[in-house]
């Protein structure tokens, strides 16, 4: 009986250094797990103030070109005097004195990209207002009336931040199936889009705001 018992209480012993074993390791895993989700809360919080950061640095880049336009495939000529060519044609496509142009005109000025040059595009024409009324005034027109030159048509872009080209990118198909309802829609800052839908202004922010809603018309 005695061997019996000492037996049993080995088993016993056993079975409890494992049990406390089984624990501790159990233990260690759940410590470990809360070490990977503190880090992962972290690292979620990190990436929203490096987002929010970039944000908002995307929009002082915006608010510094705010006065600027960009005037795409201007037609090039050697020895060429832009700022006259852009005053002119202005003038002319505005139905405004030239003078009126100069006194809301900072500086003009050709631009090549390396882009550009790799595919021997046209070099950009940047120009600087002195004020938000002529690039508004600009804006306006070109809704209505494009702007040629020499039979190329112009095309007329915000200045806008890289940063905020490429979150676009992803409402590109909602963009384009809106266009194909002849549905215009607006960029908002610091992303999304806004439109008109059903007699309801619509405001998307997020890409699934924007599949969700592809999807659902």
């Amino acid at each position: 009986m005695k061997e019996t018992d000492k037996k049993l209480q080995e088993i016993k012993n056993t079975n409890q250094q494992m049990e406390e074993m089984v624990n501790k390791i159990s233990k260690e895993q759940r410590e470990q797990r809360k070490e990977m989700d503190k880090s992962k809360k972290e690292m979620e919080e990190q990436k929203a103030i490096q987002e929010a950061t970039g944000d908002a640095l995307a929009m002082i880049q915006m608010q510094i070109k705010e006065k600027t336009l960009r005037f795409r495939n201007v037609p090039e000529e050697e020895k060429e005097d832009i700022w006259k060519k852009m005053i002119e044609t202005l003038a002319k496509w505005l139905h405004l004195q030239e003078k009126d142009i100069i006194e809301q005109t900072e500086k003009i000025f050709r631009v090549n990209s390396r882009k550009a040059k790799m595919n021997k595009w046209l070099a950009d024409c940047i120009t600087v207002f002195t004020s938000n009324w002529m690039k508004d005034k600009i804006l306006q027109a070109k809704s209505k009336n494009k702007l040629t030159i020499d039979g190329k048509e112009i095309i007329i872009l915000r200045e806008v931040p890289p940063r905020l080209i490429k979150k676009r990118q992803q409402f590109q198909f909602l963009t384009q199936a809106l266009k194909a309802k002849s549905i215009s829609s607006r960029w908002e800052y610091p992303v999304g889009i806004s439109f008109n839908f059903k007699g309801k202004r619509r405001r998307i922010e997020t890409f699934e705001e924007a599949d969700m809603f592809w999807r659902k018309y």
